[in-house]
């Protein structure tokens, strides 16, 4: 068995967490690890739990995109939350995976990653990891979120026309295998210090260790959202995930994360 097989197994061995990923739910391939995830939610499983596969054959991103990878080639997961946040207050969870996301490129391959408001992680000016969390209320409480990620570690996305132009890989950018496995025991033990803090009330520094990654805070942007289109100097994010935007008339729009799709100028 190859030292980088992912298996439930390998992926506790020496795993430094005491909740993320101390479950593992593995299949070698499934149409959507969120789905399964909110299965496995719905049933009762704890938080932390990871769902993890070599192979989705529906995956898909915001705005219901469809999500390219090869089977056996990147990290394709989702993990089990059940914080005491109101609804929200959600984007403190995407706020916790993409500073870890970033952090782990950064540690594991000496990259910088900065991340695109509000669930995309990019390095050299494309795409490498995405975020995709979905949630269960009831009344004004959360029941569970459930946060699928997709990184690309050995895929290459030149072979896909849809995204030859705007992704890229660690493969691609190191034009050799990288090690999934390493990189994903990182990434949750990231995910992990951050949520403790979160949950322990210190948004704030997390927050700003967020700002610092940000690929577009005094960017020229153009947003769409609910069929309206601005431009104009992306300004700030606020501990809910909401976009201030200055247009060409100094007029500041407030742009909610949720069905947004945004272009760097």
């Amino acid at each position: 068995m190859s030292s980088d097989t992912l298996s439930a197994e390998a992926i506790k061995e020496g795993l430094q967490t005491s909740c993320f990923g101390q479950e593992v739910i593995y299949l070698s391939s499934t149409t959507s690890t969120n789905r399964v995830a909110k299965e496995a939610a719905q049933k009762g499983m704890p938080e932390g739990t990871l769902i993890i596969t070599n192979h989705q054959t529906e995956g898909r991103g915001r705005l219901d995109r469809t999500w390219w990878s090869p089977p056996e080639k990147d990290l394709l997961f989702s993990l089990i939350f059940r914080p005491s946040l109101t609804p929200i207050q959600t984007f403190r969870l995407t706020v916790v995976i993409s500073l870890a996301i970033a952090e782990a490129i950064r540690q594991e391959a000496g990259l910088e990653a900065l991340i695109k408001w509000p669930n995309d992680i990019f390095v050299k000016g494309k795409k490498i990891a995405g975020i995709l969390s979905e949630l269960s209320v009831t009344g004004e409480q959360l029941d569970y979120v459930i946060a699928g990620i997709g990184l690309n570690v050995n895929s290459n996305p030149a072979v896909y026309p849809e995204i030859f132009d705007t992704a890229t890989s660690l493969r691609k950018i190191f034009r050799q295998d990288f090690p999934r496995l390493q990189l994903l025991k990182v990434v949750l033990k990231l995910i992990e210090t951050h949520y403790q803090q979160l949950q322990a009330g210190d948004y704030a520094s997390l927050k700003n260790r967020w700002d610092a990654h940000s690929l577009i805070t005094n960017k020229s942007v153009s947003v769409k959202s609910m069929g309206t289109a601005f431009e104009g100097i992306a300004e700030s994010v606020d501990e809910d995930g909401i976009l201030t935007l200055r247009d060409h008339t100094g007029t500041r729009w407030r742009i909610v994360c949720a069905d947004v799709s945004l272009s760097l100028l």
